[in-house]
């Protein structure tokens, strides 16, 4: 009799922490991630070079370069493509289609140092896996052509 009664208590007990572990991960969501970058050099480049060397390897990249009123600021401007769900879809018909979008990134120099982030209304296309991967990606190209433009000046 207290075996079963065990058993019992098992079940339950079991039955309630499954049920508080699944409804727990249902209500989380992912947490959306921040593309950020800062580069700080040891040795005081100038913020002219580092400017050029931005512009250029934007320009390599794909990337347009908006001029802001502030000469120690630039916009970059491109546009992405990435797949999404059509906003049309009935039933269980899942088609994926093709967008493209713009997408704003913001760079402040200093005389030893740059960072680059994505605006706020760019922010936003990183919800969707596709356009995550593909602005990253990006972000990480445009990071590494800077760097070898920059490297011959400041030597």
């Amino acid at each position: 009799m207290k075996t079963t009664n065990t058993h019992t208590n098992i079940l339950a007990a079991l039955l309630i922490t499954s049920t508080l572990v699944v409804s727990g991960c249902a209500q989380t969501t992912a947490p959306i991630p921040s593309v950020k970058m800062e580069t700080k050099f040891q040795h005081n480049i100038g913020s002219e070079h580092i400017k050029n060397a931005i512009v250029s390897a934007a320009t390599e990249n794909g990337w347009k370069v908006v001029e802001s009123g502030n000469t120690n600021d630039l916009i970059l401007k491109k546009s992405i493509s990435f797949k999404e769900t059509a906003k049309n879809t009935r039933g269980r018909i899942w088609n994926k289609v093709t967008v493209t979008k713009d997408a704003y990134a913001n760079v402040s120099l200093t005389q030893n140092s740059y960072a680059l982030d994505l605006s706020s209304e760019s922010q936003k296309y990183l919800e969707n896996y596709y356009s995550s991967k593909t602005i990253t990606a990006d972000l990480k190209e445009l990071k590494k052509s800077i760097h070898c433009a920059l490297i011959p000046e400041a030597l």
